[in-house]
């Protein structure tokens, strides 16, 4: 059951070496050279999250997001910021609005 995997995960620490690692991958983005970096290593903290967690609530307050985003929807907008981050950086031409261009063919 749930309740019990839960506590297992107390049992055998795993839930505080989860939680060590994130307040480090948290803190190294305070750290983070640039915002292409910065929101680079967001995307990979985010996409290691995989069911509702504390993590995740974390996260979303950090970005100001409330918790009626699921991970899915929370991990397109980071995956969105970065792609918009990374093309300015980059030098892309009008790096924002070419991120909504589509082609309607």
């Amino acid at each position: 059951s749930h309740s019990s995997s839960e506590l297992l995960s107390f049992v055998t620490d795993k839930a505080v070496r989860n939680r060590t690692k994130f307040l480090g991958e948290i803190s190294s983005l305070a750290q983070a050279p640039d915002p292409a970096a910065y929101t680079a290593q967001l995307r990979a903290i985010v996409s290691e999250l995989h069911n509702p967690c504390m993590r995740l609530r974390i996260l979303q307050q950090v970005v100001g997001l409330d918790s009626a985003f699921s991970r899915d929807i929370f991990f397109g907008v980071v995956c969105f910021a970065h792609d918009i981050v990374d093309r300015i950086a980059n030098g892309t031409r009008d790096a924002a609005s070419d991120v909504f261009n589509t082609d309607e063919a």
